[in-house]
């Protein structure tokens, strides 16, 4: 397989450190598996999360489920989301990954096989069980 197109994603300078151990991590941190980040608000959590997802889901087969309280938030925040530079979140995954986008389940089916898929975490019964995802991510996790 040839090189990967590039998300659309620059981090922060406080996002570099995270975002590198992330995507090197078999490099830089083997074996972790968990990351948190517990940055301010308008700090781009979510932009810095879906970049991660994105990436993810880019470089294997898998299944990664980005979740937020409620349904209706993760459509409000990511699926209809827009930065403060005017750009989508949609948009940050290359064109040439995208096979297909179920609006109805917020659902994205990479050319590679991999689904990223947006739920409402407070559901977790009805939105998570019976999957197998590879990777989750919690947005806006209550405790």
């Amino acid at each position: 397989m040839g090189e990967l197109p590039r998300i659309d994603f620059e981090p922060r300078g406080y996002q570099e450190e995270l975002f590198e151990a992330i995507i090197n991590q078999d490099r830089i941190v083997p074996l972790r598996r968990k990351f948190l980040a517990v940055w301010p608000r308008r700090a781009g959590k979510d932009k810095f999360a879906w970049a991660c997802a994105i990436w993810q889901a880019m470089q294997k087969p898998c299944l990664v489920v980005y979740c937020l309280p409620t349904f209706t938030h993760a459509r409000k925040v990511i699926w209809d989301g827009i930065d403060i530079q005017g750009k989508s979140f949609l948009s940050m995954i290359p064109q040439p990954m995208i096979a297909k986008l179920n609006q109805a389940e917020m659902k994205i089916t990479f050319t590679n096989g991999s689904v990223l898929q947006l739920v409402g975490a407070l559901n977790y019964d009805s939105a998570l069980v019976g999957t197998n995802p590879f990777a989750i991510i919690f947005s806006e996790a209550e405790s």
